[in-house]
């Protein structure tokens, strides 16, 4: 079992979250959706920074520095230094603690702390032996002798941690942050602006990074994404397919050929979301993604395709954890919930779904999880006795329009 529990920490006061498949937090804007979303994707995404301290062969003192480091990089001190905090993750058998008790701690659990230090004396007796040329050949993987010693050393760090406590933290997990416009207005000249800045969020300079990658990799594997990623999808998000004409991107239908820095705001938010959804679809598998406001700038009928896609992908094997102001996003949820409880129950069959909703995937309820953030506190929405969300959150955006609505009906006159 997965879970990240928050306390006292910027905006949020009390959040306890199940970690799952499919995750979802919808909320006004400044309620803590991203304080979650980011403090979780901190935690889970500690791969690469474990493995550089470890080919190192870094102390867990200096790990733990970097860590802090990189928490402050993106929770600035200032914000928190006067609140007593708590963050709490724990996945499996191990567990990592984030509290501000006069300092900032990282404190992980003994078992991740042990086999740190064993994997350090373990990969110490390999690079010696790769420095002297003596590879054991035993495992078979005899390409380690042609690749590059910064590789050879990283593969087997992998191996080394794949084998430890440390496997939960393992899996990859890649962010998805709004203000996805910003790469579509600069798509011709990305890697400058990239290169050049200084003082932009990190989560938009990392996922620039990853995007500057993946659209590339986008174009030259576009027949194979044809077979793992459901283009049709896409091309009802856009309005069009995504065209690359001499280092331009292009949005085209039947009708007209648009420019992407011309293309509308939710087109420019969403083309450098589906790229990379789609990228992920043909090299990676056990991802864990999060998507900030996929929605944004989004008719409700494309938020549907939204929904379509993540069911497709979801069921493919890649995790999701979503943020939203959208109950659209919500309401398309309930669909492929319900339809799960159906075939459960012997009511409706895969191929009846298929139907109603082909290329996608009905979703299991307990591999999902589903919060309202208000105020501080984050509040399950699923209804386990029906297998959905609940109705009443569903309703309450469109209860308010009614409430106003009949206030100003009673100033009607009767004729």
């Amino acid at each position: 079992m997965e879970t990240l529990v928050v306390k006292n920490f910027l905006v949020i006061k009390d959040a306890s979250l199940d970690v799952k498949k499919f995750n979802i937090i919808i909320g006004s804007q400044g309620t803590g959706k991203s304080v979650l979303a980011k403090t979780l994707y901190l935690l889970k995404n500690l791969e690469n920074l474990i493995k550089v301290n470890l080919v190192k062969e870094s102390s867990y003192e200096n790990l733990n520095k970097e860590i802090k480091n990189k928490f402050i990089s993106i929770f600035p001190e200032y914000a928190w230094r006067l609140q007593n905090f708590e963050i709490i993750y724990k996945n499996r058998d191990i567990s990592i603690t984030i509290n501000n008790r006069d300092n900032l701690n990282i404190i992980f659990s003994d078992n991740l702390v042990d086999d740190y230090n064993k994997i350090i004396n373990r990969f110490h007796v390999i690079k010696k032996n790769i420095d002297n040329e003596d590879i054991d050949k035993s495992d078979n993987d005899e390409i380690l002798n042609f690749l590059p010693k910064s590789i050879v050393y990283r593969r087997h760090i992998s191996k080394l941690l794949n084998d430890s406590n440390f496997l939960p933290l393992m899996p990859t997990s890649h962010f998805i942050p709004a203000s996805r416009a910003f790469f579509s207005l600069f798509y011709e000249n990305l890697f400058s602006i990239l290169s050049s800045a200084s003082n932009l969020d990190p989560f938009l300079m990392e996922f620039g990074n990853l995007y500057e990658s993946f659209r590339s990799m986008y174009n030259r594997h576009l027949d194979t994404i044809q077979d793992s990623f459901p283009l049709e999808f896409s091309k009802q998000i856009l309005n069009g397919d995504i065209i690359l004409k001499e280092e331009k991107c292009f949005i085209v239908n039947e009708k007209q050929s648009i420019e992407l820095i011309q293309a509308s705001s939710g087109q420019q938010e969403a083309l450098p979301m589906l790229q990379t959804l789609a990228v992920l679809s043909i090299f990676s598998r056990n991802t864990f993604t999060f998507i900030e406001e996929p929605e944004a700038h989004l008719f409700p009928t494309s938020q549907a395709n939204i929904m379509k896609l993540l069911s497709f992908l979801n069921n493919k094997g890649q995790n999701f954890f979503i943020t939203t102001h959208s109950p659209y996003i919500l309401s398309e949820l309930n669909n492929y919930l319900y339809a799960q409880d159906l075939i459960k129950r012997g009511l409706l069959s895969l191929d009846g779904f298929n139907k109603i909703l082909p290329s996608t995937s009905p979703i299991d309820i307990n591999n999902i999880s589903a919060y309202k953030i208000e105020n501080g506190i984050l509040t399950s929405i699923v209804d386990e006795e029906f297998s959905i969300i609940d109705s009443d959150e569903l309703d309450k955006a469109s209860s308010h329009a009614s409430d106003i609505y009949n206030q100003l009906l009673e100033f009607e006159t009767e004729d």
